[in-house]
């Protein structure tokens, strides 16, 4: 974790800066950053940093909390206080990130960037994407400060890191430590951190990007009105969602998700490697499809195993934007599966949180 990063963190529940404890720092070329430490909030909640990447969700001190009783003498008794006076706040997130966690942690893992795709796009072809989508182009955003929240393998995000973007990536899976690793000496900074409760200081980003996020929500205008209130003054807030398709067979798997999503992830991926990925691969090859086995097994998974998954019409995302002061709203790209928005954040005032679910 470098100075830089560190400068960015606030702590996720009430935007306080943070105390850092460092246990240990990098070696070589990455010397000035903090390997290991410990992020103390005055609201008494306390992260880690494990291996250069802050762990900033809600329940970190439950998830690390083998790294955490090594290097924080009363864990136990801080612990207990989290757990008395947030009981409620940390059910509720727990129960709401647990099955979505893990399915894409699973998807990611299983994901080969030397061969797949994501998206069905290559490298050029995903920086393509993102500069389509956000409206935006290399030269546009250097000085410039990028969020994408919910980064996924975080391919994207080195990507635009090596054409010289500074980007803060965040996902709450621990998709985001196989691409730390290769962020040494770019200006990408890979963050463990829930869309719900970004620990970042509000209005503190030029751009923020989200994508393929919102649609796996249990409540995704709440998290359209946290993440609203993170761009600055004339700041851009870039959203992509599906919509819906009147094609009958995208109907019949969307019905299909229902059931499928209620079974355990184990009984999914049964489901999928025997039933669904043969099904998949003779109709996407009758189309000329070109993806690969692992491509079309990625698919499946992520629309199948997550709890949620949500279409959204035009207006609905339009709407949300016009409500929480944003203007020169544009649908920057539509594909046959989903859209892309972008608007322009008018004043610093925010919208109270959940004012627009839709």
């Amino acid at each position: 974790m470098t100075p830089r990063l560190l400068s960015l963190l606030r702590c996720p529940l009430t935007g306080d800066e943070l105390r850092l404890q460092v246990i240990s720092t990098g070696t070589g070329t990455a010397a000035a950053g903090v390997k290991d430490g410990i992020l103390f909030s005055p609201s008494s909640f306390f992260f880690p940093v494990i291996n250069g990447i802050p762990r900033m969700n809600l329940d970190a001190f439950r998830v690390y909390e083998k790294f955490l009783k090594q290097h924080v003498s009363d864990y136990l008794a801080r612990a207990g206080r989290l757990q008395e006076t947030y009981r409620d706040l940390l059910a509720d997130s727990s129960k709401k990130n647990r099955k979505t966690i893990r399915s894409f942690e699973s998807e990611w893992k299983g994901f080969d960037e030397k061969v797949d795709r994501t998206w069905d796009e290559d490298a050029d072809g995903m920086l393509r994407r993102f500069y389509r989508e956000t409206g935006e182009t290399a030269a546009s955003l250097h000085n410039k400060l990028v969020f994408d929240a919910g980064c996924g393998n975080g391919i994207l995000d080195l990507l635009l890191a090596r054409e010289g973007i500074e980007i803060v990536a965040m996902d709450f899976t621990r998709s985001v430590e196989r691409p730390a690793q290769q962020a040494e000496n770019t200006k990408a900074m890979f963050v463990q951190g829930d869309v719900a409760w970004p620990p970042f200081a509000r209005q503190g980003f030029d751009i923020v990007h989200c994508s393929g996020v919102l649609v796996h929500m249990a409540d995704p205008g709440k998290i359209f009105s946290t993440l609203a209130g993170y761009p600055r003054p004339g700041g851009k807030l870039s959203i992509w969602v599906y919509h819906p398709q009147r094609d009958p067979l995208h109907r019949l798997m969307v019905a299909s998700r229902k059931p499928v999503s209620r079974l355990s992830l184990p009984l999914q991926k049964l489901l999928i490697s025997t039933v669904l990925l043969p099904l998949s691969w003779i109709i996407k090859k009758l189309k000329g499809n070109r993806q690969s086995i692992r491509e079309m097994k990625t698919d499946l998974a992520d629309h199948y195993t997550p709890e949620y998954r949500r279409e959204f019409t035009h207006d609905t995302i339009r709407n949300w934007f016009a409500s929480h002061n944003y203007e020169d709203i544009r649908h920057t790209t539509v594909e046959r599966f989903g859209f892309n928005t972008t608007g322009i954040r008018v004043t610093g005032q925010d919208v109270p949180i959940n004012a627009s679910n839709g």
